[in-house]
């Protein structure tokens, strides 16, 4: 997969000669010929690493390396001045701000590539590292630091796009006299099985994660129905699932809690859930309820 890298200069000389000596490793160059450009096109583009003109009109180089730095999606975003013969002060204030390196003008066209590739490196074990923090160990689904995360994105973009999203909460039935039954190990791997079998009964766009413990959330956005017949399409695998053990087939139900943005407040989605959720419990478990507005807690 090739990393993106954005150049940032008012010198067009400058993004042809950076495009000549980059143009075998695998990255896609995209050009900025201002400060105020770049800013733009990081906030769009989100590249894997900003090349960086110290010398341009207001705003310069700097003041931009302040705002990407500031940005709290960019923050993590490697920066490399590019510069004349800078003196002392000015490396260190470019490295105070974030930057991570300075290559000097004209360049070396070997020492360029290294300190590219050594740049794009560290942003990649940047990347992997911070995605295994979002991934539960166990179950191999995204964890609840992610849902928290892509549920504000969700919600923002059904703002935006006058879109709709669904929330499902669910929660194994009767989990604990499994693992009291026949152990943890067991536990472990009726948790795997019931994960396998959200991933494959949901479409592509939606999300699911395991929540904590035996319970799991879904996103499902652009659900017109408010995700009902999805809900309602796992409780029913669910109940064909059967895991032998010593001799016995374990036999699984889940219970389900839904709540959509269509007709109800957004920010208070995963709290509508969580109540049809225990709805479902008290109403004999097996099954699925949707919040609606009368019944959200207050």
């Amino acid at each position: 997969m090739l990393q993106t890298v954005l150049l940032v200069d008012d010198s067009t000389a400058i993004h042809a000669l950076l495009r000549a000596r980059l143009k075998d490793e695998p990255i896609t160059i995209h050009s900025a010929n201002s400060g105020g450009q770049g800013l733009e096109m990081a906030q769009s583009l989100n590249p894997d690493l900003i090349l960086l003109d110290v010398d341009m009109p207001d705003p310069n180089g700097f003041e931009v390396c302040r705002r990407i730095k500031a940005d709290e999606r960019l923050v993590n975003t490697p920066i490399i001045f590019l510069t004349g013969a800078a003196s002392s002060e000015q490396r260190i204030r470019g490295l105070e701000l974030g930057a991570i390196d300075y290559i000097t003008k004209p360049f070396d066209p070997a020492e360029l590539r290294a300190r590219v590739r050594a740049a794009l490196r560290m942003k990649f074990m940047m990347d992997l590292l911070a995605k295994k923090a979002q991934i539960d160990s166990l179950t191999g689904l995204w964890n609840r630091r992610y849902f928290d995360q892509r549920l504000e994105a969700e919600l923002s973009l059904a703002s935006r796009t006058n879109g709709s999203l669904a929330v499902l909460m669910l929660d194994l039935d009767h989990f604990k006299s499994i693992n009291d039954r026949f152990g943890h190990p067991t536990g472990d791997e009726v948790l795997k099985r019931v994960a396998a079998l959200l991933v494959e009964s949901v479409r592509v766009e939606d999300v699911v994660c395991r929540y904590g413990g035996e319970e799991f959330a879904i996103l499902a956005p652009n659900t017109e129905t408010g995700a009902l017949p999805l809900a309602e399409r796992l409780c029913a695998g669910m109940r064909a699932i059967e895991i032998p053990i010593r001799n016995e087939l374990i036999k699984l139900t889940i219970s389900i809690g839904v709540a959509s943005t269509i007709g109800m407040t957004d920010r208070a989605l995963v709290a509508q859930a969580d109540a049809a959720l225990y709805r479902a419990k008290e109403n004999g478990r097996d099954r699925v309820e949707v919040a609606s507005a009368e019944t959200v807690p207050g």
